[in-house]
């Protein structure tokens, strides 16, 4: 395939399906002792690449290939495999190595997670459906520049919609939390985080960032001095939990310096609750219609 690509060097758009099946995960095949050939598209504006359970064929892949700095990438590993070697990936290494701020999207629903450059010109996507697997996102790929986080997860179907039902906070979810701490615990050098995310999940990275597993295990995200929180509801034991994080924080010596909370139209944030917040965070600013 690399060979044919040689001879469109022209080329603006490429996007490529590398498919295998569920009992080659994991399987990896002797090398070639015939290096690859490297390609040179000088033109590529935007490149895509998508697995099915063969995701070390589109690294190697991607590895051969030489392209501008200004395409958009796009890498798609669908099955997943624990032994994929990423940071064998030279320039996928050399560009996450830039990468300060990015977008992490988690949908619990299709059993995808998804890392996004904010400039856009780099997204890896792992599509795993109800496989787990430890080895994807900044599990499996070290982001060392990376300090300002969103992460964003969709509202779940199952979840209403009228804010009038949710009086009670969703069941406990020891096994989501875990999840999405796991997905945490690699980037210690987030600066700055934003969460834009359902009441169910915002909960729960309330939890994740505001307590510790053990007395001898450091927060997830250590460094974190900046939260932001949007479409904030007026949800009373949300807003309480926000609190016990901030304090938790604060008493271990890791305070915040700078909270903002963007409220949902019609909400109030509580203003009991705003008046310890303010305590225990350097700043704390709320964005709501009322005030």
């Amino acid at each position: 395939m690399l060979h044919n690509l040689q001879n469109f060097s022209l080329l603006r758009m490429l996007s490529i399906h590398i498919v295998g099946t569920a009992m080659y995960q994991g399987v990896h095949p002797p090398p070639s002792s015939d290096p690859d050939p490297t390609v040179k598209l000088a033109h590529l504006q935007n490149l895509r690449l998508v697995s099915a359970f063969l995701p070390e064929k589109i690294l190697r892949f991607y590895a051969s290939l030489v392209l501008p700095t200004t395409a958009t990438v796009d890498l798609r590993f669908r099955g997943g495999s624990t032994n994929t070697r990423y940071q064998e990936c030279g320039p996928l290494i050399n560009t996450i190595q830039g990468i300060d701020n990015a977008t992490l999207l988690l949908s619990r629903a299709c059993g995808t997670v998804s890392v996004h450059s904010a400039d856009g010109k780099l997204r890896l996507a792992w599509e795993l459906g109800n496989t787990a697997n430890n080895s994807i996102a900044f599990s499996a790929i070290t982001f060392p520049a990376l300090q300002r986080l969103t992460v964003s997860i969709p509202v779940d179907p199952t979840e209403p919609n009228d804010r009038r039902e949710r009086r009670d906070l969703p069941d406990y979810n020891a096994e989501w939390e875990a999840e999405i701490s796991a997905l945490l615990h690699p980037i210690p050098a987030v600066t700055s985080l934003t969460i834009d995310c359902s009441l169910r999940n915002r909960y729960a990275l309330f939890n994740i960032i505001g307590r510790k597993l053990n007395s001898t295990t450091p927060f997830v995200l250590p460094n974190l001095s900046s939260i932001t929180i949007s479409d904030f509801d007026n949800h009373t034991r949300s807003a309480m939990q926000l609190l016990f994080c901030a304090r938790a924080r604060a008493k271990d010596g890791i305070p915040l310096t700078s909270l903002e909370v963007r409220m949902a139209p019609g909400a109030v944030f509580p203003k009991d609750t705003l008046a310890r917040l303010e305590s225990a965070v350097g700043t704390v600013t709320v964005h709501q219609d009322d005030w």
